[in-house]
């Protein structure tokens, strides 16, 4: 059965103005295409690159010729910068990013092009400084350019999905898209997104229950917990596996030192634990959830084998490296 068409809603005035010459809408199309499957990821991205380099080098043909040359109200010059279109990009994958339910096959499609992009040939594209008015010299290189997104990723989720303000059901369901969103980044290997995982989500990390006569009482709001506990649900089961790969290739014997990772991990493991027993303070549903995410990080863990999105990632640790974290690695039952 074809997935239902989304309409993305892309032109949205905080994404285009209204007084573009085109190319915004051309390139906001192309993302369009590519979540409902109609656009070829490879082909997005090649597009996409075409139109950022053709845009720059036309911009500064214009501003080279005097006659031409413009600036805009604040007295800038009027020209484009591979920035810009990348800062567009950016913006528009976080509303598809929220937008695209998390077992919609335009994640596939959207995780694909982000890995295609990465295959783009770089290029040296002229542009004008906007306040000493020098030509200068910019890259467009996607596999550097990706500290940009990633930057903009977490300011994202520490700010625009901050748990405090997920508590409607809508903001709430995008906040679990696009948690699904990063899992996915990084279990295809195109981007280390674990360090914003709703697994170190501090909210998520702090201890729900207290005890209280002998009882343990819930704390936190319970539609947010319960949102966070699902968050981390969808994280384990499209990325868990990537997840725990971290945890084994950054854990060194000797030392008993690893990554952050791991700590992150058994941590998860113990809230879990927390959620499973909860039965009667939080929803059944949420309790089921987290044993069946309980059993997933069992077997993962039993299971386990190098992933090959950890080898695109570069996961692996020296020893000094390792020794300069101090988490310890636990052996905990189930």
């Amino acid at each position: 059965m074809a997935a239902i068409p989304i309409n993305l809603s892309l032109t949205d005035p905080q994404v285009i103005h209204s007084d573009d010459d085109g190319e915004e809408r051309v390139f906001l199309q192309i993302l369009q295409d590519l979540v409902n499957c109609q656009k070829d990821p490879a082909k997005a991205a090649q597009e996409i690159t075409t139109i950022i380099v053709d845009d720059c080098e036309k911009s500064f043909a214009k501003w080279s010729d005097p006659s031409t040359r413009t600036f805009d109200t604040d007295g800038h010059p009027d020209v484009s910068i591979a920035y810009g279109w990348q800062h567009m990009l950016w913006h528009a994958l976080r509303q598809i990013g929220e937008v695209v339910p998390a077992d919609h096959p335009g994640q596939h499609s959207l995780v694909s092009f982000l890995a295609e992009l990465q295959q783009q040939p770089d290029h040296k594209l002229k542009g004008v400084e906007i306040y000493d008015k020098y030509d200068y010299d910019y890259e467009l290189c996607w596999k550097k350019d990706y500290d940009r997104f990633y930057a903009w990723l977490s300011k994202l989720v520490a700010v625009f999905f901050h748990p405090s303000d997920t508590a409607s059901f809508a903001k709430r369901q995008r906040y679990l898209n696009f948690s699904a969103f990063l899992a996915r980044l990084l279990a295809s290997g195109v981007m280390d997104t674990d360090g914003i995982s709703p697994l170190s989500n501090g909210y998520f990390d702090i201890n729900p229950f207290r005890a209280s006569d002998g009882n343990l009482k819930l704390e936190l709001d319970v539609d947010l917990y319960e949102s966070q506990v699902e968050a981390v649900a969808i994280w384990i089961d499209l990325a868990g596996t990537v997840t725990y790969d971290m945890c084994k290739r950054g854990y060194d014997v000797e030392s008993k030192s690893c990554k952050g990772a791991v700590w992150t991990w058994n941590r998860a493991k113990e809230r879990l634990k927390s959620v499973a027993r909860a039965e009667g303070k939080l929803s059944q549903k949420t309790c089921e959830t987290a044993r069946q995410t309980l059993e997933i990080m069992k077997k993962i863990e039993q299971e386990y084998s190098a992933t090959s999105a950890g080898d695109k990632l570069g996961l692996c640790f020296t020893a000094e490296e390792q020794r300069e974290w101090y988490w310890e690695l636990e052996d905990e039952d189930y």
